[in-house]
């Protein structure tokens, strides 16, 4: 069963966009979206958007998967996905306590 995502600020970026690095365990859809592998971030590029991987930028997939508005499971990890068919997903982690 699908959710649409019904997140706060944080969830979708917790941090000034230009400081968030990647992650094996990101904290906010921006910083999962700045941990896809290359290989990935190539196939994203061209299956998903139609364009060269130098080209798509992490602002691009972050308003993709806001207008996908979809995510797996609203619990921690959260998997959002990116397109409409749920072919590409990120993970976003709770915040560490």
């Amino acid at each position: 069963m699908t959710h649409a995502l019904h997140f706060s600020g944080d969830f979708l970026c917790h941090d000034d966009p230009d400081s968030i690095g990647a992650s094996e365990r990101p904290t906010s859809l921006y910083q999962a979206i700045v941990s896809i592998e290359k290989k990935t971030w190539r196939n994203l590029a061209r299956h998903v958007f139609g364009v060269a991987p130098d080209r798509l930028t992490a602002d691009i997939v972050l308003r993709k998967a806001v207008e996908t508005d979809t995510c797996d499971n609203p619990v921690s990890p959260v998997e959002v996905w990116i397109d409409p068919d749920g072919y590409y997903t990120v993970l976003v982690h709770d915040t560490p306590a």
